[in-house]
């Protein structure tokens, strides 16, 4: 401290950017007043600070209305995207999608993924280890088991087995989704919403408004529709408040079968594998 209206406006834009869901109003409110503690200039009335946090809201609501990704897009994806762009990209943009869905995270959640961060058990399972997120400030990490169930297609563990296979032999910091144009540097949250909105417009798809965000709010329907409990949702996708009902859409009943496609479903359970 002191820090400017402008350092404070910049900040609330990066920490959006990284995927917070926040408009920023308790952030400038704590600067705030650690500002009016210290005997320093008040950061109430900022214009700067004001402009920034109305296009976040603006931002925000917007993706609240995220539109959900149709399986359909990633089958067109797998079956001819291939000849359209590099094999790595085809590979890396699959699993951007399958993982994204399956496990209900956050863009920039699955940014920060490693290569160290995905195993294997010998019964098949996928384990993956997302070493922070927004709701787990201390970075204790959160653990998803993920069963190769579901259409080959769309099976996570087969097209993960598939991505790391091409990856070859990687440094335990090597990131899991990186940048096609400089091997090793990693995608933020908008490098996945990019990887997301490729795949969309291969199928064809340009009236939808469809983000990296849509993936979250896509593995919460498919979940719900399938009948997992609105609790083990929570738990899986790290929500430690209600706002997954906001995620939440009005679908046809087909998802259902879609869901069991997905994995999300297996015959006579009722639970998030």
């Amino acid at each position: 401290m002191p820090a400017s209206p402008l350092t404070v406006a910049l900040y609330l834009a990066a920490r959006f950017d990284e995927g917070g869901e926040s408009s920023g109003g308790k952030v400038t409110a704590v600067i705030t007043l650690m500002h009016e503690a210290a005997g320093l200039v008040s950061l109430v009335g900022s214009k700067i600070i004001t402009w920034v946090k109305k296009g976040m809201n603006k931002c925000r609501k917007r993706l609240q209305k995220s539109d959900l990704f149709d399986l359909s897009w990633l089958l067109e994806w797998r079956k001819s995207g291939k000849s359209k762009v590099s094999k790595y990209r085809w590979l890396r943009n699959s699993v951007v999608v399958a993982l994204g869905i399956r496990t209900i995270q956050r863009p920039k959640d699955l940014s920060l993924l490693n290569v160290s961060h995905l195993s294997f058990t010998s019964d098949g399972f996928l384990w993956v280890l997302f070493p922070s997120s927004k709701t787990d400030q201390v970075g204790a990490g959160h653990l998803i088991p993920i069963d190769p169930t579901g259409d080959l297609d769309l099976c996570v563990v087969a097209l993960v087995k598939e991505y790391l296979a091409f990856l070859g032999e990687r440094g335990k910091d090597f990131p899991l989704f990186g940048k096609e144009s400089n091997w090793g540097a990693r995608l933020g949250a908008s490098g996945v919403s990019a990887a997301v909105v490729q795949v969309v417009h291969h199928a064809g798809v340009w009236d939808k408004c469809v983000t990296g965000r849509s993936l979250r709010v896509t593995g919460a329907n498919l979940g719900a529709n399938a009948g997992v409990p609105r609790e083990v949702l929570k738990t899986v996708a790290n929500w430690r408040s209600d706002a997954i009902d906001q995620y939440y859409r009005s679908t046809a009943s087909r998802t259902l079968e879609i869901s069991k496609k997905m994995g999300f479903l297996k015959p006579g359970d009722d639970s998030l594998i």
